[in-house]
């Protein structure tokens, strides 16, 4: 347990050093984002919080029907292909490098691993953090300071709310959001053990290609549209159903993940 320790905090010090710029590019990038947002809703209402441009970023593509026409969620795309590509290959490069030191001084490659399994966890809960503040820092510079979802703006924009309650909203945005691209990001860390960090990367915009053209409470890119829960949808993505179902898919990625480590050559 000690041993684990100690690669779970060499984990967080050095795959967040080596990580650093990608929280500030993510503060940069929502902030102009959420100033992009701000410019397209300010004619929907007098009145706009932050909450509002969080809804909006984070709304997705509504489900695509046969014979509907289809429309490239443009914010979806961009916000789901920067929070996969924030994982990098440090858990690869580091197999590669100072895992070899782990590895032969502690006498066990799953400590090595399960150290990397948190650190992935660790990572996205501190992406989040930065896309939250990033969204803050431009209501604070606007004077925006709320966080109480309009009810103006989603009616008068074209697309109704279902669930109209602050903390439910926040729950499926932040709190799905991070389970979900932990999981995600899991997948993709496995793949790059298997292969390498282009396959995994495929892999995972693959997912997100297919959420938008297929909705299934079983592809996981559809959690990340808020359009597609019960925010908007009475039979939509379920809160619960995908926390179990997220479980389920992470601990069956980190078994899979240990049995490579295991039987592969680090020398």
């Amino acid at each position: 347990m000690r041993n684990f320790w100690k690669c779970l905090l060499y984990d967080i010090n050095q795959g967040t050093r080596k990580q650093s710029r990608i929280y500030v590019i993510a503060v940069v990038m929502f902030f102009f984002l959420g100033m992009n947002v701000y410019s397209e809703l300010k004619f929907l209402s007098p009145e706009i919080s932050m909450a509002d441009i969080a809804v909006k970023l984070f709304y997705g593509a509504d489900i695509f029907r046969e014979g509907d026409l289809f429309q490239i969620p443009y914010y979806y795309m961009i916000i789901t292909a920067f929070v996969g590509m924030s994982i990098g290959n440090y858990v690869l490069t580091d197999y590669k490098e100072m895992g070899v030191v782990h590895i032969v001084k502690y006498q066990n490659k799953s400590v090595w691993w399960y150290g990397k399994c948190l650190w992935n966890i660790w990572h996205t809960i501190l992406l989040f953090v930065s896309i939250f503040i990033g969204i803050m820092l431009f209501g604070c510079i606007i004077g925006i300071l709320s966080w109480k979802v309009s009810p103006l703006i989603p009616e008068s924009g074209g697309y109704f709310m279902v669930v109209k309650e602050d903390w439910k909203v926040f729950s499926y945005i932040f709190i799905l959001g991070i389970c979900t691209v932990i999981v995600l990001n899991q997948i993709q860390i496995v793949f790059q053990m298997m292969f390498d960090s282009i396959t995994a990367y495929i892999v995972y915009l693959g997912n997100l290609v297919f959420s938008v053209l297929i909705y299934s409470k079983y592809l996981p890119g559809n959690n990340l549209m808020l359009c597609r829960t019960k925010i908007f949808q009475e039979e939509g993505i379920e809160f619960w159903h995908e926390i179990v179902y997220l479980f389920i898919l992470w601990l069956i990625s980190v078994l899979i993940g240990c049995y490579f480590v295991k039987k592969s050559d680090v020398l």
